[in-house]
């Protein structure tokens, strides 16, 4: 059986956890990480042992089809206005609720 390459996006508190959880998944490979600038996402790749480091833009060229969003949820709305949420790419958001319905359904 093919691994399941995925991508993960932030590494804030809890994003360690969720990609030790994505290791230990035998059909889930985790191939990139993506945070807000390429200085942090070089950094954290290297400590948890991610051999690609992104920053949003550059999400789109990968050739990744599943993506995990571990960011806050500020960066949500980042992610929707450059786009990159698209219908091509498969995305599990950890935690999408808003205070409201009206932001509920910006993201």
């Amino acid at each position: 059986m093919s691994k399941i390459k995925v991508g993960v996006v932030g590494t804030g508190f809890i994003g360690p956890a969720h990609i030790e959880a994505l290791r230990r998944l035998p059909n889930i490979e985790v191939v990139a990480l993506c945070e807000a600038n390429a200085e942090l996402a070089n950094s954290k790749a290297a400590q948890l042992g991610i051999d690609r480091a992104c920053v949003f833009d550059e999400l789109l060229a990968m050739k990744i089809s599943q993506w995990f969003i571990s960011a806050h949820l500020t960066f949500y709305t980042i992610l929707r206005q450059k786009r990159l949420c698209r219908p091509a790419n498969m995305w599990f958001v950890k935690n999408p609720w808003r205070k409201t319905c009206t932001k509920q359904k910006s993201l």
